[in-house]
């Protein structure tokens, strides 16, 4: 069995980047979401030790991630980092604790002296902090092996039962000798030869769907770009029957825009002759014009930022194509997303985000149910880099290798939701927030937060604050601070979970944004029985389904949270579903208080 490192996930930061580390010194590593650490699951894995992550709460509240006491005491090397090392002690009878009004965080001088975490390279040096809570005193059986000015248990050992804990990022490139302790602890602790390396890793995944998956027939979306030819070829080498789609959703062409859909095919056709399959195109222009384009429009027209991806992906790309595909005898669909899908026979498929964080797309994946991606492939999921894609590419020939990424409205090519908006929607002219302060093109134009595009010259720079399409009114403010920019509860409606089912209320990862960060989020959905009114009193409306609203209680204020937009909810690295972010009550300025809106859930 190939010896593998547990890396137990508590919504840190740093998780992915422990994980890389690890496996940067010849150790597989995986990533664990909390709520799955139990003995049983490390047993299972076979695993050679345990690193506990940071996270963003604090140990000593009630309803902060913890995992229970028997984990670390499994039968392997436990290694506690920031907040890992806090849970640590607090589960093994030591004292946590505030670490004072500024915390630490940033470069420190660190004192530590020789054990077995630190051997060869023990003394003074500098770490990297970032915690407002600290172990005040140690767990019996313990010994204080490094301190700081404001730490003075910067890291914890106890050979005896093998638990090593430290305060600092040992994975940041900013500790001096972090890979050194991260070496002791993986080769002198937990015993690893550091025989694992991704070639050897991808050669056995390959081989191994080779034999399990020979002769199973995909139909592949084939789009003309990068992602998806990459995603093909890949599918033929694990042993595929392939046959390629070319989807044709959009070819009108608009004002000064003309639509690439005929040089995408014609790109889709070179890679269907390289690769030696079979290409169809199907057209769902009707299906697209009316399920995707018509949602856009409308939801601007009613003041809302859409995700119109999501849409798409619901509807057309796991939607009437999946369906098709499956009734044309396909055993599995695949696209070009980073994603992946993980399932065992007899199990539910989960959906975890990519190996590139920069480049993950099950943001736009969250309406789509687990019964399409249980036969649903993503195979450049485990792709840790875009850059890399690309030269998968060029090695094979592919000749899409150098075409640049698509930006603009899905299937509609690179045209800005402006000039579609423009294309579609009447012009109007008119901007007041208590006095007029500029023109504009209509407030179905502007969202929650933006600073570019206002066309007012001269003076301090301005930020939407809410819209009003009744009124084709834009409220803004020259207060980057200002209240009205920022929330700390949202309302999600018409809410999908993956799995059919919501999730137990608790604390999670929320993403509001395609790129935003994840943030962590008290998350509360509410039965078919209570969704009309919610606890906190905000109301559901009476078009919206029956049990599908979510309360989203953030950690720490979060700002420009637009109506209309998505917010994808994450246990770890999986996705669990999402909701829409619902619109605010408008509070319309007074006389002389220009922006002046309400923007707390209501």
């Amino acid at each position: 069995m190939e010896e593998k490192i547990l890396v137990i996930d508590f919504g840190g930061q740093y998780s992915r980047l422990i994980a890389r580390r690890v496996r940067e010194q010849g150790v597989y590593a995986e990533i664990l979401p909390w709520r799955k650490a139990t003995v049983e699951a490390l047993r299972e894995s076979g695993c050679k030790g345990v690193i506990l992550t940071g996270g963003p709460q604090s140990v000593p509240e009630p309803g902060s991630p913890k995992c229970d006491r028997s984990v670390l005491h499994a039968g392997v090397p436990v290694l506690g980092i920031c907040y890992g090392c806090q849970l640590m002690a607090y589960l093994e009878g030591g004292e946590v604790g505030s670490a004072g009004a500024s915390g630490e965080y940033g470069g420190v001088r660190l004192k530590s002296r020789e054990s077995s975490l630190f051997s060869g390279c023990a003394g003074e040096g500098t770490c990297w902090m970032s915690h407002t809570d600290r172990v005040l005193r140690a767990p019996e059986g313990f010994a204080v092996t490094a301190s700081t000015e404001k730490c003075p248990v910067a890291a914890m050992e106890n050979d005896a039962e093998r638990l090593y804990g430290v305060q600092f990022h040992p994975e940041v490139t900013h500790t001096e000798r972090g890979t050194e302790i991260l070496r002791n602890f993986l080769y002198n602790i937990c015993g690893c030869a550091g025989t694992w390396h991704m070639g050897s890793y991808a050669e056995r995944t390959i081989e191994k769907y080779r034999t399990e998956l020979a002769g199973k027939r995909a139909l592949c979306g084939l789009s003309g770009g990068v992602d998806s030819a990459l995603a093909a070829a890949l599918m033929l080498e694990q042993g595929y029957r392939v046959h390629a789609v070319y989807m044709r959703n959009w070819s009108r062409d608009l004002p000064g825009f003309k639509c690439p859909w005929a040089e995408d095919l014609a790109d889709a056709e070179r890679v269907a002759v390289m690769l030696g399959i079979d290409l169809e195109v199907w057209d769902y222009e009707e299906q697209y014009k009316s399920d995707v384009v018509d949602y856009l429009v409308s939801s601007y027209q009613r003041g809302y930022t859409p995700n119109p991806d999501v849409m798409c992906n619901e509807k057309i790309k796991f939607g009437v194509f999946a369906e098709k595909a499956f009734a044309e005898g396909a055993d599995f669909i695949a696209t070009g997303h980073y994603a992946r899908v993980r399932y065992e026979d007899g199990k539910p498929a989960h959906l975890l985000r990519a190996a590139d964080e920069h480049k993950d797309q099950t943001y736009f994946l969250w309406r789509v149910p687990e019964a399409t991606l249980s036969r649903t492939l993503f195979p450049i999921g485990d792709i840790p880099t875009k850059a890399q894609v690309r030269r998968m590419c060029a090695e094979r020939g592919l000749g899409v290798e150098a075409k640049p990424d698509s930006d603009g409205i899905c299937f509609i090519g690179p045209v800005g939701i402006r000039t579609f908006l423009l294309d579609t929607l009447e012009r109007r002219v008119e901007w007041e927030t208590g006095r007029v302060i500029g023109h504009h093109d209509g407030a179905f134009l502007f969202t929650v937060g933006q600073r570019k595009g206002l066309g007012i010259g001269g003076g301090p720079k301005r930020y939407v604050v809410a819209t009003d399409v009744v009124t084709n009114t834009v409220f803004a403010t020259a207060d980057p601070a200002c209240p009205a920019l920022w929330t700390r509860r949202v309302l999600l409606t018409d809410v999908r979970w993956v799995h059919g089912e919501p999730p137990a209320p608790g604390d999670y990862l929320v993403r509001s944004r395609h790129t935003g960060d994840l943030r962590p989020a008290h998350v509360t959905p509410f039965s078919p029985a209570s969704s009309r009114q919610t606890p906190a009193g905000e109301k559901v409306g009476a078009g919206e389904k029956c049990g599908a609203s979510v309360l989203v209680e953030y950690a720490e204020p979060v700002r420009t949270v637009a109506p209309g937009q998505s917010a994808v909810i994450y246990d770890g690295l999986e996705c669990l579903g999402g909701g829409i972010i619902a619109r605010p009550e408008l509070c319309p300025p007074s006389a002389g208080a220009p922006g002046r809106v309400d923007w707390s859930p209501r």
